[in-house]
């Protein structure tokens, strides 16, 4: 089983975001998104965007960050950034491994790293959403306040008490309503893959409209394929959708002009 692909149990993430009250999950997919507000590959939250959008109101919150153990690297420093220029707080989980090139790079810029002890954290497979077996080693947090400046501090949180903790969390929220049936959003056939369904470019189209933004043709062409594997895969997220397409637009035009004007 590719490591990239494993899912944070729900009771790790439910206990520390009652700690943090996280806003965006910013290493995340449509199936496995554990905040409201996400950013998903195709977005690239590496390069292509902040993590939290210009919104004022957004200061002095926290990111969650569970990113691809095969390249931890670039997001390290990605946190630093966002954590030093923009006022985002970060909350990486990452193997414990502190004889690695991207752990003497993170402890130069976050404040805290806590490590989990008492046990190593099963993570849920992608494909059975069940705990997978084989974690051979044991995990850390890396924490990155808004506007940090200070040395870190190292310290030690128990396993067991911190999965209690979430499933504590997790009983005192309001049960979830039956998801109500939806029609699928049906997918194009080869022969004319270049179309989409009406309700895929008119949620694009409408998002392009309320931004006042021109997009060239292949840009639109990757809104639309956004919008129908989400819409795909949740058929009642409607607004959801809406609103990661709106993200990515924005993302977009904020890329467009930050690029240095030709001399």
């Amino acid at each position: 089983m590719n490591r990239d692909a494993y899912r944070t149990p729900p009771e790790l993430f439910a206990a520390l975001d009652a700690e943090f009250d996280f806003s965006i999950d910013v290493a995340a997919s449509a199936e496995n998104a554990l905040c409201e507000r996400y950013i998903c590959e195709e977005v690239d939250a590496l390069h292509m965007c902040y993590w939290i959008g210009e919104n004022k109101g957004f200061f002095n919150t926290y990111a969650w960050c569970n990113p691809p153990y095969s390249d931890i690297g670039p997001w390290v420093r990605k946190a630093a950034i966002e954590s030093k220029e923009r006022g985002i707080g970060c909350v990486m989980l990452v193997m414990a491994d502190t004889s690695v090139g991207w752990y003497a790079e993170a402890i130069k810029t976050c404040q805290e790293v806590r490590f989990i002890v008492g046990g190593r954290i099963s993570f849920l497979d992608p494909q059975t959403g069940k705990p997978a077996a084989g974690n051979n080693k044991g995990s850390m947090f890396l924490i990155w306040h808004p506007f940090g400046r200070t040395a870190p501090v190292v310290s030690h949180v128990q396993r067991d008490e911190l999965i209690a903790k979430g499933r504590e969390v997790l009983a005192q929220q309001p049960a979830a309503e039956p998801e109500k049936p939806a029609e699928p959003v049906i997918q194009a056939s080869p022969e004319i893959a270049h179309k989409w369904p009406f309700e895929v470019t008119n949620m694009v189209d409408q998002a392009l409209a309320d931004l006042h933004y021109s997009a060239a043709p292949e840009f639109r062409e990757r809104l639309c394929g956004s919008a129908n594997r989400l819409l795909l895969t949740m058929p009642d997220a409607k607004f959801k959708t809406g609103q990661h397409i709106k993200m990515m637009i924005s993302d977009k035009m904020r890329s467009e002009e930050s690029k240095p004007c030709a001399a």
